[in-house]
């Protein structure tokens, strides 16, 4: 990412706090220390976050067994309860744009009113189950964006996560667990090399040692802007052929959390 060169003139009592956050990993140098400090109290205030809500509403069924299960009110009992942690998440760390996506425009608005409740600004678009519709897209167009998957109600420093996208190379940055043995709540799951991630697909590349993707992702808008809706799962299977996409792998603790959430959505 191009960077400015620019003379500032500090405190000592400040530039002693800042050298004392420099461990020469997460923060490498001064002028890393500072951007990193800056973008935790600027970037999540303009960074929009779209929250993508899955299923077909208030009343859903799923299959088990070979017997057609139905659950009443599932958006309220378990993607509600997830929303609002997340809700308080993005408000706790200074987010404020919020696009709720999802299918039943009912549940959405009555859902927004939580976050509005928390102070943020949020909206709501109907789309089709598991896809986002251009109408959708243009909320973000020529930004970076947060795409998060409702399923997963984790905790995680999302500054940290957007400082990690800016250092990398690629529009595109997705959130991993550390271990296989984790579940990921949208199913899918990536092979790691170093910093990248090489690939992205379904249960076929648990075996082989590929991490679970926890529906958490940073998003330059370039990157899912070529068509007119995109899924998720195809974004990023895209970005990571073409070496486009970043890793941010987080502890397995944090991932235990949201899977035990994700589990219960289930």
């Amino acid at each position: 990412m191009e960077r400015e060169r620019l003379t500032i003139t500090l405190r000592k009592d400040v530039l002693k706090l800042v050298d004392q956050s420099i461990d020469g990993a997460k923060l490498r140098n001064r002028s890393h220390a500072i951007e990193y400090f800056l973008s935790l109290e600027l970037a999540p205030k303009s960074v929009k976050v779209v929250l993508a809500v899955p299923g077909g509403g208030m009343r859903q069924s799923y299959q088990a067994g070979g017997m057609s299960i139905g659950i009443r009110d599932s958006f309220t009992e378990t993607n509600g309860s997830n929303i609002r942690a997340i809700f308080r998440i993005l408000a706790e760390q200074n987010f404020k744009e919020v696009l709720l996506a999802g299918a039943d425009s009912t549940s959405l608005e009555a859902a927004a009113v939580d976050g509005e409740r928390m102070g943020l600004n949020v909206r709501t678009e109907a789309v089709e189950p598991n896809s986002i519709s251009s109408q959708l897209l243009e909320y973000v167009k020529n930004e970076t964006f947060i795409y998060w998957d409702a399923r997963a109600a984790l905790e995680l420093n999302l500054p940290d996560l957007l400082e990690v996208h800016k250092s990398g190379q690629g529009p595109g940055t997705a959130v991993l667990a550390t271990s296989p043995a984790s579940g990921s709540p949208i199913g899918l799951f990536g092979h790691v090399y170093g910093r990248k991630i090489t690939a992205v697909g379904g249960e076929e590349l648990k075996p082989l040692g590929a991490l679970p993707l926890a529906g958490l992702a940073v998003f330059e808008s370039e990157a899912v802007l070529t068509d007119k809706q995109f899924r998720i799962s195809g974004v990023l299977a895209e970005l990571a052929r073409t070496g486009n996409l970043n890793g941010f792998v987080m502890t397995l603790n944090e991932m235990a959390k949201q899977t035990a959430v994700s589990r219960t959505a289930r």
